[in-house]
């Protein structure tokens, strides 16, 4: 799971560092294409998540197994509200 979701990360990374570089000049095309990456890793991210979750769900007790995805969800929402909490909307 980390290692999937290291990758998705990676890409993540390699997007945030275009829209810093592209940031004053940002044409409506760059947006676009941006918007379509961001939602593809979005996309895969959730698709990841289910699949583990999934898996923990049938190795763990049903209260053990929701803990773990509580956990998970926590931990994603304190690392991306960090991320985008730094960087500035898309003018």
């Amino acid at each position: 799971y980390e290692l999937a979701a290291k990758k998705l990360d990676d890409r993540f990374l390699k997007l945030l560092n275009s829209y810093v570089a592209e940031y004053e000049t940002l044409s409506d095309e760059a947006a676009k294409s941006m918007l379509k990456e961001k939602m593809a890793i979005e996309k895969e991210r959730m698709a990841l998540k289910q699949s583990y979750t999934a898996k923990v769900a049938k190795v763990l007790p049903p209260k053990k197994a929701l803990r773990y995805a509580q956990v998970e969800t926590r931990l994603e929402n304190i690392v991306r509200g960090q991320t985008y909490s730094i960087i500035p909307l898309a003018r």
